[in-house]
């Protein structure tokens, strides 16, 4: 980014001194002001066009998992909790615990040890938010 500034604010400069022979060599602050403007806003439209390009399945189905997490303010809550949620969109419970493992990487949830020694089948994974998160 500092570097587009520079660039920006170079080519703004070299624009306004095009037909005096004697150019400034000092770039304004109103040039650099500019510049770092424009720099920050095609930065953000940058990362907006990349984020559409190549969309991963798997991680668009994170972060619509993550958005039902924060809209339920769901802490803590089990892979059964979200899925009985988001059943409409997802008819298999496969492509949530893919989501919650890549939030689980990026350290968004925070997976429960429960140990379970009744009978019949264990239950659910459980997860919890980290409060640096929320």
């Amino acid at each position: 980014m500092p570097g587009l500034a520079a660039r920006l604010a170079g080519l703004s400069h070299a624009m306004g001194y095009l037909e005096h022979a004697s150019a400034r060599n000092i770039i304004s602050l109103y040039t650099m002001k500019l510049a770092l403007e424009l720099s920050v806003c095609l930065s953000n439209h940058a990362l907006a066009a990349l984020n559409m390009m190549g969309a991963d399945p798997e991680i668009e189905t994170a972060k619509y998992v993550w958005s039902w997490i924060k809209s339920n303010g769901a802490d803590p809550f089990s892979i059964r909790d979200c899925h009985r949620a988001l059943r409409g969109r997802y008819h298999r419970v496969g492509p949530i615990k893919i989501a919650l493992t890549i939030l689980e990487e990026c350290s968004y949830v925070v997976q429960q040890k429960i140990e379970y020694k009744g009978p019949g089948r264990s239950p659910s994974l459980t997860y919890i938010i980290p409060p640096k998160v929320m």
